[in-house]
């Protein structure tokens, strides 16, 4: 495992928006949020939530799911405004963070296990660089199905997870199916096989 800093896009026409985050990994993270670039209906979702810090990485895929607390192959089924914390109460408004609340509706447990919503659903928690995240991700909810490497959320209650850095899923979608900014090695290569191998090969390793 080591730590890694996302290098800023080159696209940032945006104004800068920075906050503080503590990620479930207990990593913090300085996020700015950048103009998300053409692409499908998910890559302007995923996007739309591109943070520039610090997070752990894994050197493979092995070592994600012995970090992951679950690792799942889902669909999102809604998006809605999660929680708001207080992160630094010395900022006024200014040091409050707002996350969205994804219900997934669970297709494959991979490794581990997951307390479900009422519904039977997983609830995964996603930070909003700004508030206005919230709309496009709202607009722009994927389809496909993706596969996620989770954490439980360190605040989010019992039933909140969260990923376990920000590039640590694999979306079901033709050509590259990791997120634009993603760069370790192992997970770049399990995002051009075919999604059914990447769900055996995640599969070997639980």
């Amino acid at each position: 495992m080591r730590v890694r800093r996302l290098a800023r896009r080159a696209a940032m026409s945006w104004p800068v928006i920075a906050a503080t985050v503590l990620l479930a990994g207990g990593v913090l993270i300085f996020g700015i949020l950048g103009r998300p670039s053409p692409g499908t209906t998910s890559d302007t979702f995923w996007n739309s939530l591109w943070v520039n810090g610090t997070f752990q990485t894994y050197p493979d895929a092995g070592l994600a799911v012995d970090a992951s607390d679950v690792v799942v192959v889902g669909r999102f089924a809604s998006v809605d405004k999660g929680r708001t914390a207080n992160a630094a109460p010395e900022l006024g408004p200014d040091g409050l963070l707002s996350f969205a609340k994804v219900r997934v509706k669970v297709e494959v447990v991979l490794a581990g296990s997951y307390t479900p919503n009422a519904d039977g659903t997983l609830g995964l928690e996603l930070f909003l660089p700004e508030a206005s995240a919230l709309e496009v991700m709202v607009a722009n909810t994927p389809g496909e199905r993706t596969l996620l490497f989770l954490r439980a959320s360190p605040s989010g209650g019992n039933d909140a997870y969260a990923l376990l850095n920000p590039e640590a899923l694999v979306r079901d979608l033709p050509g590259s199916q990791t997120v634009s900014w993603a760069e370790e090695p192992w997970l770049l290569a399990l995002g051009r096989l075919p999604f059914d191998s990447v769900v055996d090969s995640v599969r070997a390793e639980s």
